[in-house]
């Protein structure tokens, strides 16, 4: 089996940090597959399980990382929601005591006012 992973793992004068990262996922997938009995002993099949494996581990990373960026975007605009006032602006198409859908939208705008003083 030791034959199978020749070639799978990084060269030691790779300088790229990502491609080293990939390299020794890919060899660590290969070494979990190549010690399975139910897998061929192919090169071939054992690069393509292992290629197929990376590349479900590098989307769940990017996955969570997506998430914690999405989080913290959330609680950043929280915070700058909170520190900032809130402004609204009406447009009134008639008078305010039209009776109406006029008047029913400034009685909403009077309560929202007194409520965020």
């Amino acid at each position: 089996m030791r034959s199978l992973l020749s070639g799978l793992g990084a060269s030691p004068s790779q300088a790229d940090d990502e491609r080293r990262e990939t390299a020794a996922l890919i060899s660590d997938a290969a070494a979990l597959l190549a010690s399975n009995p139910q897998i061929p002993e192919d090169p071939q099949m054992v690069r393509l399980l292992a290629d197929l494996w990376v590349d479900y581990v590098l989307l769940a990373t990017a996955v969570a990382d997506a998430e914690r960026a999405r989080e913290a975007s959330e609680q950043a605009s929280r915070e700058d929601a909170a520190a900032e006032p809130l402004k609204v602006a009406f447009m009134n198409v008639g008078p305010k005591t039209d009776g109406g859908w006029t008047e029913g939208h400034w009685h909403g705008a009077e309560l929202m006012m007194k409520e965020n003083k």
